[in-house]
């Protein structure tokens, strides 16, 4: 049985990531938090989630325990040698999670791992949700509204990764530029306005993206929240299995990102 509060701490010295065993944590380079996050063991749910959806069946659920909290088949965490590793299954769905920063440059490899274990094939839509803070984690806690508000966000029509870059407010600020790419699997769609993808009166553990069967929207540019969310859709044969990596990282320019693969 997995310990639920247990928290594991993966850093190159500047990037850090905290994950707990059910899935939340938070992601920063140094002082600067780039995803938004609470200490609250009650509400312990944010994060960079990884939703996973059966197309056929329309049953849900996330890669960690949290946010949705549907109980797993088997569940189980571990941590070892700078890498954090989660097995899950539902509905007869592997899902093998190897979590790793990198030591050379400052991002996060979510490698995902997909075994169809049934005996007929299956339609799994994969999708990518993290909040983006780029800001002081105090004042964006005591202040959320007002720092989501200088908040920008792109796509890069050639690799398909989304961005996210802070506006200065005065001549000195200078913030980072935050990336979020799919790697091995082709996104064809992707979100970056939280209420479009949550839904109003809804929650990350029952967002209005997982429920309905309509597109993500594709927003961009000065959205009021944002967030970075990728999505895919794989089909598994019986018994088949397949990989792909979630990457998040920043760089100081959008043009210094590292384009080779991990």
């Amino acid at each position: 049985m997995t310990d639920n509060t247990a928290v594991y701490t993966l850093t190159n010295g500047h990037y850090r990531t905290v994950i707990t065993a059910s899935g939340a944590g938070y992601s920063a380079l140094d002082w600067i938090a780039l995803t938004r996050w609470r200490n609250d063991s009650i509400q312990d749910d944010l994060g960079s989630s990884i939703y996973l959806r059966d197309l056929d069946s329309g049953d849900f659920w996330s890669l960690g325990y949290q946010p949705t909290r549907v109980q797993p088949t088997h569940y189980q965490t571990d941590f070892a040698n700078g890498e954090f590793r989660l097995e899950r299954e539902n509905f007869g769905i592997a899902a093998h999670l190897s979590l790793t920063v990198d030591s050379a440059a400052d991002q996060e490899l979510r490698q995902l791992q997909l075994i169809n274990r049934t005996a007929h094939p299956r339609r799994i839509e994969i999708t990518s949700y993290l909040e983006v803070a780029l800001f002081h984690p105090d004042a964006d806690a005591a202040h959320p509204a007002f720092a989501k508000l200088f908040v920008e966000t792109e796509r890069d029509s050639t690799s398909g990764a989304l961005f996210a870059r802070r506006r200065p407010r005065a001549s000195h600020e200078q913030w980072p530029v935050l990336r979020h790419e799919l790697r091995g699997a082709v996104a064809t769609e992707w979100e970056t306005d939280r209420m479009a993808f949550i839904g109003r009166g809804r929650s990350v553990a029952n967002p209005l993206a997982l429920t309905e069967t309509a597109p993500l929207s594709g927003t961009l540019g000065k959205v009021l929240d944002p967030v970075l969310a990728l999505r895919t859709v794989i089909e598994l044969a019986a018994g088949a299995e397949m990989a792909l990596i979630f990457v998040t990282g920043v760089a100081v320019e959008k043009a210094l990102f590292d384009k080779s693969p991990p």
